[in-house]
């Protein structure tokens, strides 16, 4: 397990933090602010995260693809404007290459548009706003880890207009907001391809 953390380690440093802050970071060190909920009722995610991320760095003794990774972490206290200032200070007083999170949904939105005005790589572990990474607020410095319901019923829609020979389809959710986001996904995917849905069943 040791060995396959420090692998996932390496390649996300390797495949996403070297190359974002190759442009700004010293010679030596690159300097990430870790964003994530320490107090609040979303605690247990942002103390999973930051468990995480340092674990992986303690095993690689802080250095991964030649460089010294430096982790400033602060708390997001479950406030979009204590998290925006928290960015703001990450940014102009720690001056650092890459900025992970935040766990909160609303501190992700109240942040965006500061990151992005100072073309900082961002990268987002947990924050769940979609359109952060769609157009047209998409952009070359913000990335997303986990996977959001857009990125597979759109091109699934697309794909179900094409087939012609399939004429109805039928797709199940269980009735709780994280299932049923991707059916009303899915039904608007197919209304941009002239499809329809002829009826939705809330039966239990």
């Amino acid at each position: 397990m040791k060995k396959i953390r420090f692998t996932l380690l390496v390649l996300f440093v390797a495949l996403f933090v070297v190359p974002l802050a190759a442009f700004s970071a010293s010679e030596d060190t690159i300097t990430i602010g870790l964003l994530a909920s320490q107090t609040g009722p979303m605690t247990f995610q942002g103390t999973h995260i930051i468990n995480g991320f340092t674990l992986a760095l303690d095993e690689a003794s802080n250095r991964v693809a030649g460089k010294t990774i430096k982790v400033i972490i602060e708390d997001e206290v479950m406030s979009p404007a204590i998290a925006l200032t928290k960015t703001q200070k990450l940014v102009e007083k720690d001056h650092i290459d890459v900025l992970m999170g935040p766990v909160n949904a609303a501190a992700a939105v109240a942040m965006r548009d500061y990151v992005v005005q100072k073309k900082i790589p961002w990268i987002i572990p947990l924050a769940m706003p979609e359109n952060l990474t769609l157009p047209p607020l998409a952009n070359k410095y913000t990335f997303r880890l986990q996977v959001i319901p857009s990125q597979a019923n759109f091109p699934f829609a697309e794909w179900l207009y094409k087939k012609k020979d399939i004429g109805k389809w039928l797709g199940l959710a269980s009735i709780f907001r994280q299932a049923v986001i991707p059916w009303l996904l899915s039904r608007k995917a197919l209304s941009r391809w002239e499809g329809r849905c002829f009826r939705r069943s809330t039966r239990r």
